[in-house]
């Protein structure tokens, strides 16, 4: 997890000219036929609710040998506390939305 440069591909709109907190994370893996379809990424601060994100998984539509893809999304300053501690929580989901186990990670910005 790291500040996003400015320009990053993911800026997109919403974030444009705004510094960001990057979050990246390795692609799931296929689980007895349950391909990878989506993450729910979760940001959990000491206080209030957590900011949610859904990512669709950059390479659900690829085949299997192709779809080792990193997921990858933002989070603005606003969103999240400066100075305080922060939980990320990254769960894989499938297209039937079940759940796979999460990836848990803190950053203490």
């Amino acid at each position: 997890m790291s500040y996003c440069p400015k320009g990053h591909a993911l800026e997109g709109v919403s974030f444009k000219g705004k510094p960001c907190i990057y979050v990246s994370f390795p692609r799931a893996k296929t689980v007895g036929g349950s391909r990878l379809f989506d993450y729910t990424v979760e940001a959990y601060a000491a206080v209030g609710t957590p900011v949610t994100r859904k990512i669709v998984a950059p390479g659900f539509a690829y085949p299997e040998s192709c779809a080792d893809l990193p997921g990858e999304c933002l989070f603005t300053p606003e969103e999240l506390p400066v100075g305080k501690p922060v939980r990320f929580t990254v769960t894989p989901r499938d297209c039937f939305g079940r759940a796979g186990r999460p990836l848990v990670a803190s950053f203490n910005g």
